[in-house]
């Protein structure tokens, strides 16, 4: 069985791909392990996500749904001023 560090390690090292498309997918996959997980290691994904935030702009749509989610499920604020900008 695969356990969340796993999980996560998985979705960190799909940030690697050239694709933007795999890498919101990336973000994505974190949200679903702090879902069911209720767990990440801050200090790993925090700068993968505000990377994406600030260049993946073709796919901005997931990664603030993903961050959003992260927040919400894990009690973070990554991201919150910037996420207020983008959302209105």
């Amino acid at each position: 069985m695969v356990d969340w560090k796993q999980a996560q390690t998985i979705c960190i090292k799909s940030f690697e791909s050239d694709d933007s498309r795999v890498k919101a997918n990336a973000a994505l996959g974190l949200a679903y392990i702090a879902r069911t997980k209720g767990q990440l290691e801050k200090h790993l994904v925090k700068p993968l996500l505000v990377k994406e935030l600030r260049e993946n702009i073709e796919n901005r749509w997931r990664i603030i749904d993903a961050i959003t989610d992260i927040n919400y499920y894990l009690g973070w604020h990554l991201e919150e001023k910037a996420l207020n900008k983008l959302e209105r």
